[in-house]
This record gives structure tokens, sequence and C-alpha cells, in this order.
């Protein structure tokens, strides 16, 4: 037990030493603020060294000399272990009453204000989202997008229609189309007179068309006279097996029974003989390098040659298939001339295909320029006749933009007032959601300003 504290030169305390005697078991220290108890408990809780600032001047006295382990609970005690927020740490007093007080309608206001919030959020999306104001522009929308359409219906027996291109299989499109076109200011015809238009206009016999694509036939060409196919591809001539490989004339016929050999563990596969690994290695010495790299310029020219002749047929196969070819070029022509063309390119393939296998062979295929070349002839002379086509409809397709676009000022006239109505309404609906979301930003913000105060009364507790 404490006996008695001296204290001096601290806080309120001056020079003078002031005692603190008779202590008991329990005592009550009360005074108004700064007349020094929170010091009194600072001396107390330092009391195992009052040898450091601000106590040097200060001490304690145990009962019989015997300290004991000291707990003090003060306001530095709280700071310390509760970090400035402690959150059901209380005092007693008016001015913690108050607070309390304060904090509780403060909370309370935060709580309506979120209801309030929940509120707002319910006019704008509903209970599940997909509600409220939002569910308002989307009904909306669909309303307008349906009566628009019906105007669409109408012409679909109308030769206008085809001034109305890209926007016909979608309602949305078509919404957006009217929306976009509300302005226009075009002369404005009657729909005879529209229809009595675009019966010459819209004439697709007269209509701009694309060049046909010339294909390259340069690089099968080449692939024709390539100096492989006329190139004797044997195998090295100064291994002990060439001899008896040349008296045989038909080193083909031995690379073909070397594939045979290699998966027939070293057994000839013609008299079904056991060799030795010398014989395997005059074999392997034979056909070297260079031999596979001849047969591999064969194989790279068989496959070019396929994948161009191919690419040729295909490319005169997408004019023949055009729909508007027919009147620029003589079809059964183009056709016969592309039958002959393949037949030779599968003539020369055999041929290919025969110098593969017996690579020592000198083969010389057809050229297939000449059939080439008159094919090509043919294509430019159509694509003469298409740009003589386009410079005469080229005047026929501004008549079309400008058709079109009185075509759309008929249409958005005839929607003069649903187009007005949806508007205004689209206004009141998206005016409201934007007032919605002010208020929702306000309350947010006043919610946020309510709760830090509580934050700062809470430290003060």
């Amino acid at each position: 037990m404490i006996n008695n504290i001296a204290i001096k030169n601290i806080a309120t305390f001056k020079a003078d030493e002031q005692k603190v005697e008779s202590l008991k078991s329990f005592n009550y220290f009360f005074g108004a603020n700064g007349t020094g108890k929170t010091t009194i408990s600072n001396i107390i809780a330092s009391a195992a060294d009052l040898t450091i600032a601000p106590f040097v001047d200060c001490a304690l006295k145990w009962e019989n000399d015997n300290p004991l382990e000291v707990r003090v609970y003060n306001r530095k005690f709280v700071d310390y272990n509760f970090e400035g927020d402690p959150r059901g740490v209380f005092t007693l007093g008016d001015e913690s009453i108050g607070i309390k007080k304060e904090i509780k309608e403060k909370a309370e206001k935060a709580t309506l204000i979120q209801k309030e919030m929940d509120a707002l959020q319910l006019s704008l999306t509903g209970e599940d989202g997909s509600g409220g104001k939002k569910k308002d522009i989307e009904e909306h929308e669909e309303t307008y997008r349906r009566k628009f359409w019906e105007q669409k219906l109408k012409a679909d027996k109308s030769t206008i229609l085809k001034g109305m291109q890209g926007v016909l299989n979608s309602q949305q499109k078509f919404k957006e189309k009217v929306l976009e076109e509300a302005e226009n200011t075009e002369e404005l015809f009657t729909l005879g007179e529209l229809e009595e238009k675009a019966t010459t206009v819209f004439d697709d016999s007269l209509t701009e068309v694309r060049e046909f694509s010339i294909p390259d036939i340069s690089k099968i060409e080449l692939l024709e006279v390539d100096s492989i196919l006329k190139k004797i591809v044997v195998g090295k001539s100064d291994v002990d097996i060439a001899a008896m490989i040349k008296i045989l004339n038909n080193s083909d016929w031995v690379r073909q029974g070397k594939l045979f050999f290699e998966t027939n563990n070293g057994t000839c596969p013609f008299c079904q003989q056991k060799t030795t690994d010398d014989f395997s290695q005059s074999l392997e010495a034979y056909f070297d390098v260079t031999f596979e790299e001849n047969t591999l310029k064969i194989a790279t020219l068989i496959s070019n040659y396929s994948a161009y002749s191919v690419e040729i047929s295909e490319a005169i196969q997408s004019i023949l298939d055009n729909t508007s070819a027919g009147k620029f070029i003589d079809i059964k022509l183009l056709e016969a001339k592309k039958m002959a063309f393949e037949a030779l390119a599968e003539k020369n393939k055999q041929m290919l295909d025969k110098k593969r296998k017996e690579a020592s062979q000198v083969i010389e295929l057809d050229y297939t320029k000449t059939i080439l070349t008159k094919i090509i002839e043919v294509i430019i002379a159509a694509n003469k006749k298409i740009n003589e086509n386009n410079l005469i409809a080229k005047n026929i397709q501004e008549e079309k933009v400008i058709l079109s676009k009185q075509i759309w000022r008929y249409i958005v006239s005839e929607l003069k007032a649903d187009i007005t109505e949806y508007k205004t309404k689209k206004q009141e609906i998206e005016a409201a959601i934007i007032d919605l979301n002010k208020q929702m930003a306000d309350k947010r913000t006043e919610k946020i300003v309510i709760e830090n105060a509580i934050g700062d009364l809470e430290k003060k507790k």
C-alpha cells in the first residue's frame, strides 16, 4: 500500500512540495479539471522509475518499503491501449453522457438516411435490379420500337423498301435509323411519287459491279520449267554398291526397296536374304544428303504445283459463281477453258508423281501458259465491260442515295407524332433518373458527413 506521495515541479504543481498523506487502502480524489488528478495517477503509474522526467522531483512512499505492482486506469492508459478510439470504454460525467446522446442521435439520423437511399434505389432499379425507372426506360424503348416497325411493315410490298436497305431485319436498327433521320430536310414526296421513282432508280440490272480478280499464273509457270524436272536424281557414285545399281540401271527400284529394307531388320526385301552391316552402310551412303535434298525439292514442287493449280481453279470458279458475271463474260467459254486448264494440270500432276517415284527419270510438263493466258484475256475483256457499266451506273448510284434520303423523309413524316411523343416521354424518364441519382449522391454525402462526425465523437468519449 502507498503511504504518501510527494509532488513537485510537475504539471500544475510548483516548486513548493505538496504531499498526499494518510492514504488508505481505498482513496477518492475529486476536483475540477486541471487540479492535478491525472498528474497524481501518472506519478503512481511511473512508480517503478521516478528518476526520469518529468517525475524527478516526485516521490512515492510504500508501506514497509514494499512496492507493489501498479495498474493505473486513466486517459493515458486509454490512449495507449485503444489508439484514441476506446469504443465501449466510457467515464462518468455530464460531458460523456452528452456525447453519448449526440452519437445516438446521429446514428439514428444515418439509419434514416440509409432508408431514404434504399427507397431511392428502389425507385431507380426496383427490388431485383430490373424494375423502377430502369424498367420504365426499357418498356418505353420497346413500345416505340414496335410502333416505328409498323411503318416498315406498311412498306414491305412497296418499291420504296429498297431505299431502306441495312435496317430491314432489325427493329432496333430501324428505330435508330428513324431517330437519326428525324431532322431530315429533303423534299417531301407522296408515296406514289416515290414508288414511281424507285421503279427506275432501283433497277438491279444497272448497278456498279466490282472488277473480277485476275489469277496469278506466274508461279505455276515457273514450276513447269523448274530444272529439277530434267535432273537425273541418283545416289552417290563412289560407294561400293553404286556399280551394281548402275548395272541394274534402276536406282529408283533400289530406293523403293530401301524403304522396305529399313523396316525388315536388314533382310533384303527382294531375295529375303540377311545382309551385312557393310551393305546397310553402303546403301545409306549411296542415297546421300544431296540425293535427299533433290528428293525434297521434287516433293516441294509437287505440293506447290497442286496448291497453285487449285488456287487458279478457285479464282476462275469465283467468277463463274458471281451472279452478275453473265452480263459481262461468256460463261460457257470460260467454263470450257477452265476445264481445259484443269485437265492439263491433272496430266502434269501425274507426270510429277512419276518423277516422285522415279527420281532418276527426266520428265517434261505440258505448259499451261497458253490456256491460262487466254483465260486472263477473257477476264480482262470482262473487266473492261464492267468499267464501262460502272461509269454509266455511277450517276444512278447518286440518284439512289438521294432517293433513299427522300424515302426516309417520307417515313419520318408519317411517324412525326410518334417521334415527338417518344422524345418527350424519354426526356421525362431520363430527367427523373438524373434527379434520383442526384438525391442518392446528396444522401450518400450527408451520410458520410454524419458517420465522420460520429467517429470524432467516439474519440471524445
